[in-house]
């Protein structure tokens, strides 16, 4: 019994590598097309690659659901992060599409983050020190969105906050959170 479930968690692993693998390797593809566009607009360049890279992602995310295996969504939000930022100079700022994708990736990797009781030590290292990376890349390149997500990365877990902490206790935390959220507004 116990060896059946060893090797049904190594097939499932064995599984998410290999789809997240799939995944870097698509998202490498989209990235050499936008750093080797010629063409003239590259507005709508940028605007053809946002789309592909949505749809490339929710295709990927989309064969996990959070409710049975959420890891390894941080595992292809990290992966999304990264070539993200990767592309991100050879986008166009013009494009509403280039902020408008980080913004959506960002609010739903916090909701996914948020979703989590507890995050192993190894992927939130990976998650701090991606993040972290992406953050100042993206900063450079005129997007801000991540700020929220930067915050968490200052802790050593998505709950250790003490003031999300006094919200899951439910105490009084109205003053606390209007200063969490002015310093968190501010530092954009």
């Amino acid at each position: 019994m116990a060896d059946e479930e060893a090797e049904k968690d190594n097939g499932s692993e064995n599984v998410t590598n290999k789809t997240i693998w799939e995944l870097q390797k698509r998202l490498q593809e989209l990235h050499e097309v936008a750093v080797t566009d010629d063409s003239d607009s590259r507005v709508h360049s940028s605007s053809e690659y946002c789309q592909e890279f949505c749809r490339t992602l929710v295709d990927y995310a989309g064969r996990w659901k959070i409710e049975d295996e959420p890891l390894p969504l941080v595992e292809v939000y990290i992966v999304a992060l990264l070539s993200y930022a990767k592309a991100a100079p050879y986008l166009s700022r013009q494009c509403e599409n280039v902020s408008v994708v980080i913004d959506r990736l960002s609010l739903s990797f916090m909701e996914l983050l948020l979703s989590l009781k507890d995050i192993p030590d190894d992927l939130w290292g990976r998650f701090k020190s991606s993040l972290q990376f992406v953050h100042s890349t993206l900063q450079e390149n005129g997007l801000n969105q991540l700020s929220p997500i930067a915050t968490l990365v200052q802790y050593d877990g998505v709950w250790n906050n003490s003031i999300l902490q006094s919200l899951l206790s439910n105490e009084n935390t109205q003053m606390q959170l209007g200063e969490y959220v002015i310093i968190n507004i501010s530092s954009e």
